[in-house]
C-alpha cells in the first residue's frame, strides 16, 4: 500500500520509467533468462539470472534505454539500445516482453523494492551532490533519468558486467564512454538546478570547494569542512609551541577553527598573508573525534612553494609558439561562455590528467576565443586551484610548416616541441586548425605523419593538447583516424545565443570605448537598440551562404569596422552612420539585408544633444 501511495505522488515521467522497471523485473523473474559470459578459458558459458539484486540492477538500466529521455538519447547515439541489450539477455527465450499496464499495483514485482526509501535515498543524494540542501526537493521532484543515474551507482557490478560482455568496455565507470555520459549528465543537472531553483552548481562548487598545496601539506575545504593531510603519506608531525615544545601528528585531520574563527576562503587567505614565524592557534578534530587546540608557527603548516618551482627552458616552444597566459588582454576573450570554459576545465582536471581536448564548431563561433579565455582566467587566477600553474602555448602552424620542404623536417620540429612540453606537466599545447598539422609529414612511402608522432606522447599523458578545428574538418581528418580520435575528448560548441551575444557586444563596446579613445553611445541611451540591430542584421537568414560566416566573429568584425571608420575620419564618437557604412561594406551579408538595414536606420537615431541653459540670479 505504501508503494502505491508513493507511486501515485510522482510525476508522469517518473511513473513511466518505474512502470518499465517493474515490467522488466517481472519478465526476468518469470522467464529466468541466461546471459552469455566469457570464462577464464575464453569459452562462452550461459549463466542463469536468478539473483534478485542482479535482476533489479538490469531492470533499472534497461528501463533507461527504453523510455524516451536524455539517457536513451545518449546511449542510443553510441549504438547501445534497449533492443540489442534485451536480445542479448533474452537470446534463448522466445517469450515476448510486454509492459504490465493496469495491473501494476497487483503485480508481485511492485513490492520487491521499498519505493519510498529507495527514492528518498536518491533525493537526499541529489540534494547533496547539486547544492540543493536548502531547497524543497523531494521524491516527488525526481525524474526518471535521475533514478537511472543513481541506480547505476547502486548496481555498479551489474552495469560493468553488461558493458564488458556486450560491448567489450572494460571498467566502464573509468571509460571514455562514462566520462562523456558524466559531462552530458552534469549539463542536464545544471540546467535543472538553475531553472527550478536558481542554483548555479558550477559557481556554488567554486565557492564551497577549494584547496591549497603547500610544501608538506595539502588543505581541502569542502562544503564547510576543512581537512589537512600529506598526499604522499610523509611525516606529518609539526612543532607545538608551549612549555615542552612537543610535536603533534596532524595527518588527515579536520581543522575546525583557526585562531578561534571558522574557516572560509577569505579568512584563510588572510591567514596566508601572515609571516611564516607568526603564531597561529588551531582547533582540530583528532582521529578519536576529540577536539584539540594547539599553537604553532604559520610556516610549519602553510609554507609557500611557488618560489621553489624551477622554471624549465622552453626554447622550441618560444620559437614556434606563444604563451597565451602571458599576453595582455583587453578583456576576457570568452565572456559569456562560462559553461564551455567549465567543460574544458573539467577535462583538464581528470584524475590521471591523460586526456587531451579537441574543440569543434563552425568557423567563427569562438573556438580560439575559448582557449584564450581560459588562458586569461589562468593569468588572473580565476580557475580551480589545480589549474592555476598551467601555461598554454599556442603553436603557430605557419611557422611550423615554413622551411619544411624536405621529408622529416616537420616531424623533427614537432618532436622537439613535444619533448620540451613533456618535461613540464603544467604546459598545454594549443594547436588551432589542428587538422592541418595532424596530416602533415605523411608521404606516399611513409605514414610517419605528425599524428603518428603525437600518439605515444598522448597515450601516456606526457603531453596534453587542446586542438581546434571546424566540424567539417574534424569529420574528414580527425574522425577518420580512430586511433588518434580516441586520444582526444571532443567538445563541440555552438554559435552563442542572442542573450550571450548581447553580453559579448555590451562588454566589447565598453572595452573599445576605453582603449580607442573613440566612444560609442557614452550615455547608454541607444545601446540596446544598437546591439539589437547588429544582431538582427547578422542573423543566419541574412548571411550569404556562399561565404559562410558565424557570430560572434561576423558581428565583432562589423563593430571593429565602425570604430575604424570613426577613427579614419578623426572623430571621437562612433555614429549610427559609421555602423551603417560598416554593414554596407560587409559582403558576408546579403545585399538585400544590408539595404533593409540602411532603410530602417536611414536617419541618425541618436538623440540631438540638448542645450544647457545657465541661470544667474538677478542683480538689484
Amino acid at each position: 500500500m505504501k508503494n502505491e501511495l508513493v507511486f501515485k505522488s510522482l510525476n508522469n515521467e517518473t511513473k513511466e520509467y518505474l512502470s518499465v522497471v517493474y515490467s522488466i523485473m517481472d519478465y526476468l523473474n518469470n522467464c529466468n533468462p541466461s546471459i552469455p559470459v566469457t570464462n577464464s578459458d575464453g569459452e562462452t558459458i550461459y549463466v542463469a539470472i536468478t539473483d534478485g539484486n542482479y535482476i533489479n540492477g538490469l531492470a533499472f538500466f534497461l528501463a533507461g534505454l527504453y523510455v524516451d529521455g536524455p539517457t536513451k538519447e545518449f546511449f542510443n547515439s553510441r549504438d547501445i539500445t534497449f533492443e540489442n541489450c534485451f536480445n542479448y539477455i533474452n537470446s534463448d527465450n522466445n517469450t515476448e516482453f510486454k509492459l504490465i499496464g493496469d495491473d501494476l499495483f497487483n503485480n508481485e514485482a511492485f513490492g520487491l523494492i521499498n519505493l519510498g526509501s529507495y527514492l528518498g535515498t536518491i533525493s537526499t543524494q541529489i540534494k547533496d551532490d547539486y547544492y540543493l540542501a536548502d531547497k524543497d526537493f523531494s521524491i516527488n521532484d525526481i525524474e526518471g533519468y535521475q533514478i537511472f543515474d543513481y541506480s547505476m551507482i547502486f548496481y555498479t557490478d551489474i552495469v560493468e558486467d553488461l558493458m564488458y560482455e556486450m560491448f567489450g568496455i572494460d571498467d566502464f565507470f573509468k571509460s571514455e564512454l562514462f566520462d562523456d555520459y558524466q559531462t552530458t549528465r552534469e549539463g542536464i543537472y545544471a540546467n535543472m538546478a538553475k531553472e527550478r531553483y536558481d542554483v548555479d552548481i558550477f559557481k556554488t562548487r567554486d565557492e564551497i570547494i577549494w584547496e591549497f598545496d603547500f610544501e608538506r601539506f595539502k588543505l581541502i575545504h569542502d562544503n564547510g569542512y576543512t581537512y589537512l593531510f600529506t598526499p604522499d603519506k610523509s611525516d606529518a608531525k609539526v612543532k607545538v609551541l608551549g612549555e615542552d615544545d612537543d610535536t603533534i601528528d596532524i595527518n588527515n585531520v579536520e581543522i575546525l577553527r583557526i585562531n578561534g574563527k571558522s574557516i572560509d576562503f577569505d579568512y584563510f587567505n588572510s591567514i596566508l598573508s601572515l609571516n611564516d614565524n607568526d603564531v597561529i592557534e588551531l582547533t582540530i578534530l583528532d582521529n578519536e573525534d576529540n577536539e584539540r587546540i594547539f599553537a604553532t608557527k604559520k610556516g610549519e603548516l602553510f609554507e609557500k612553494v611557488e618560489d621553489k618551482k624551477e622554471t624549465k627552458k622552453t626554447t622550441n616552444l618560444d620559437k614556434y609558439g606563444e604563451d597565451l597566459t602571458k599576453l595582455n588582454y583587453l578583456s576576457d576573450p570568452s565572456i559569456g561562455r562560462d559553461d564551455d570554459i567549465r567543460r574544458i576545465e573539467q577535462v583538464l582536471l581528470y584524475p590521471e590528467r591523460d586526456k587531451s581536448i579537441i574543440i569543434t564548431g563552425e568557423s567563427g563561433v569562438g573556438k580560439t576565443a575559448l582557449v584564450r579565455g581560459l588562458a586569461y582566467r589562468i593569468k588572473n587566477g580565476n580557475v580551480p586551484s589545480k589549474l592555476k600553474d598551467l601555461r598554454i602555448y599556442s603553436i603557430d602552424n605557419a611557422t611550423m610548416v615554413a622551411g619544411t620542404k624536405y621529408v622529416g623536417m616537420l616531424e623533427e620540429k614537432m618532436k622537439n616541441i613535444l619533448d620540451e612540453a613533456s618535461g613540464d606537466k603544467d604546459i598545454i599545447l594549443f594547436i588551432d586548425e589542428i587538422h592541418q598539422i595532424i596530416s602533415g609529414g605523411a608521404t606516399e612511402n611513409s605514414n610517419n605523419s605528425v599524428a603518428e608522432i603525437l600518439k605515444p606522447y598522448l597515450d601516456v599523458g606526457k603531453v596534453r593538447v587542446i586542438g581546434a578545428t571546424t566540424t567539417e574538418d574534424y569529420m574528414e581528418t580527425v574522425s577518420s583516424n580512430p586511433a588518434f580520435k580516441t586520444r582526444f575528448k571532443r567538445i563541440d560548441i555552438k554559435e552563442p545565443t542572442n542573450d550571450t551575444m548581447y553580453t559579448i557586444l555590451d562588454n566589447l563596446i565598453d572595452t573599445y570605448n576605453e582603449v580607442s579613445g573613440i566612444v560609442l553611445d557614452p550615455d547608454y541611451t541607444n545601446r540596446a537598440n544598437i546591439i539589437k540591430s547588429l544582431l538582427d542584421v547578422t542573423k543566419k537568414s541574412c548571411r550569404d551562404y556562399k561565404d559562410p560566416a558565424n557570430n560572434p566573429r561576423l558581428v565583432i568584425d562589423i563593430l571593429k569596422e565602425a570604430y575604424a571608420i570613426a577613427a579614419i575620419n578623426d572623430r571621437d564618437e562612433v555614429t549610427m552612420d559609421d555602423i551603417k557604412l560598416a554593414i554596407s561594406d560587409e559582403e558576408r551579408i546579403y545585399k538585400s539585408a544590408r539595404d533593409r538595414y540602411s532603410t530602417i536606420y536611414g536617419r541618425e537615431t541618436q538623440k540631438p544633444k540638448g542645450i544647457v541653459l545657465e541661470f544667474k540670479p538677478k542683480k538689484y
